[in-house]
């Protein structure tokens, strides 16, 4: 099992900024990835890797908007981490926050917006699918993600 000191050190090799060192469990590097810098580390560097992730499994199914080698039928608004060989539905309708959805490692997400939301979609090696009713705003950011293993 991958260990947050295990995680903090393989982050640091492939580039990560000092902000890694501060964390110190797996739902705070969750929340780091989350950020736009985390967003944008995941798109350079590959990391996390998708053997990383299974390999906190256990962790990872206990937080809540998590999603890894699984389907959930829907999500209403909330920020999601659909990781793998993941399947969901995510429905946004609340126009006042910006919504935050990651895919990476082969996830397929369908993202359906209505009444104003602004979603943004960073895409890692994964299948985005977008639907509005015409008023909301959907950002799909997309990468192949450079270093790691998808």
């Amino acid at each position: 099992m991958t260990g947050i000191d295990d995680i903090k050190a393989m982050a640091l090799a492939y580039g990560a900024c000092s902000k890694v060192l501060g964390i110190t469990s797996i739902k705070e590097a969750v929340e780091l990835l989350m950020t736009p810098q985390g967003r944008e580390f995941a798109a350079k560097s590959g990391f996390p890797t998708l053997q990383m992730c299974r390999e906190c499994s256990f962790e990872l199914s206990r937080i809540p908007r998590v999603l890894l080698d699984t389907s959930s039928p829907m999500i209403c608004g909330q920020d999601l981490l659909a990781i793998g060989d993941t399947k969901v539905t995510a429905v946004f309708s609340e126009p006042d926050r910006l919504h935050r959805i990651v895919a990476m490692h082969g996830a397929k997400v369908t993202v359906k917006a209505t009444n104003y939301a602004v979603v943004t979609i960073s895409s890692y090696n994964s299948e985005v699918v977008t639907e509005t009713d015409g008023t909301a705003l959907i950002y799909v950011e997309e990468s192949g993600m450079k270093g790691g293993e998808s």
